[in-house]
């Protein structure tokens, strides 16, 4: 039950049975981020995602994102990330995966271009990504 006004005029509002919710949410310990409150926290099942570490975990993920047509620079970007010491996190990594698959799959750009566009959008877009 959800009470929408408060006060007297209280209306009480029932979720349709096939309603569910999902909820999200990045460690507490995160840049601005507080922990959830005891009462909302237990409502919830807490599933702990590990961070992606493995090097074929995040090319893995990286083909997926990349589709069909870009799935074969997921290796070279890794490469150029390591080659460059370049600090990239997963979702810069995603971000250029994102601008690459959509100039390919449209027909924009070659892969080539786009794998080129895409890292200058993570390059330059990801604070601390350049070595100093």
């Amino acid at each position: 039950t959800l009470v929408e006004h408060g006060g007297e005029h209280a209306v009480a509002r029932t979720a349709h049975a096939a309603f569910r919710m999902l909820a999200t949410m990045n460690p507490g310990g995160d840049f601005g981020k507080k922990e959830l409150s005891p009462a909302l926290r237990s409502r919830f099942t807490e599933i702990w995602a590990s961070a992606l570490d493995s090097r074929a975990d995040v090319e893995a993920m990286l083909r997926l994102r990349l589709g069909q047509h870009a799935e074969h620079l997921a290796p070279h970007m890794l490469n150029a990330r390591d080659a460059l010491g370049l600090d990239l996190t997963v979702r810069d990594l995603a971000a250029w995966c994102d601008f690459a698959r959509v100039a390919v799959a449209s027909r924009v750009l070659s892969a080539r271009a786009a794998y080129v566009h895409g890292a200058c959008v993570a390059f330059l877009d990801a604070p601390g990504a350049l070595p100093e």
